[in-house]
């Protein structure tokens, strides 16, 4: 069992992501979302974990959906998910591998993940590429809902330059770790980028209830994490990729 699936094993985590995601799916009535960016304000507030486990409770009504990690500086989502190491986004970019290669299936039915690959010096000139965009676009067509684990918005520009190729941004607090004035700074950060923030998940709370405040816009939870060390799992190429691309061309 990976550390994502002892996360969620939590009966209050598995409860909180549910939620969660029923208020992402009601966040816009005209315009349906599947695809999201989760950033935070710094390292170390949660926002893989929350990421990796808003894509396992989405598979749980039947939908497929890639996690890619766009961290090319401290990616860390292949450990979470329990998954061997193999080539991944900066492959496909740069190298010409192609996409159904390197996608790597979970131990959850309709559950992907893309790694970030082997790093690069330059992400912002990667991210911001057409060839980038046009990847994005093609992933669209292959799954039902796609969530981008970008590094810290308040460290890295990267989160803004990502953003505005999805549907919306959410973003991840830790609570007691940053203050107001980071917080604001980061979130300008994402406007100026015209990105769509959805709302914001505050982590590590000391409510012992989860509650709303202000109608759907924020979601509190409170929850742990797993940190033990996690069986690897082997995966290899994706048949079912290929057949659903086929089925999206008809």
């Amino acid at each position: 069992m990976s550390q994502l699936e002892e996360i969620y094993a939590n009966k209050e985590m598995e409860e909180a992501v549910k939620t969660l995601v029923m208020n992402i799916k009601f966040a816009s009535i005209d315009k349906p979302v599947h695809s999201l960016v989760l950033t935070s304000t710094v390292p170390s507030e949660g926002k893989s974990t929350v990421s990796a486990c808003l894509a396992r409770a989405l598979c749980d009504s039947h939908t497929t959906c890639l996690l890619v990690e766009t961290d090319f500086r401290k990616p860390r989502l292949r450990k979470l998910l329990g998954l061997p190491s193999v080539a991944g986004l900066s492959d496909v970019l740069f190298n010409d591998v192609p996409i159904e290669q390197v996608i790597q299936e979970t131990e959850v039915e309709g559950f992907f993940f893309l790694n970030s690959g082997r790093k690069i010096n330059s992400p912002i000139e990667v991210l911001s590429s057409k060839r980038y965009a046009d990847l994005v676009r093609d992933l669209h067509k292959m799954f039902d809902f796609l969530i981008f684990d970008s590094p810290p918005v308040g460290l890295f520009v990267d989160s803004a330059v990502v953003a505005p190729l999805t549907d919306g941004v959410i973003y991840v607090i830790k609570a007691g770790k940053v203050n107001a004035a980071q917080i604001k700074e980061a979130m300008e950060q994402l406007k100026k980028a015209d990105a769509h923030i959805i709302g914001t998940v505050l982590n590590g709370s000391e409510e012992t209830d989860n509650y709303y405040y202000n109608g759907s816009k924020y979601y509190y939870s409170n929850y742990s994490y797993y940190t033990g060390d996690a069986p690897k799992k082997k995966r290899g190429p994706l048949s079912f990729l290929q057949k659903r691309k086929k089925h999206r061309q008809k």
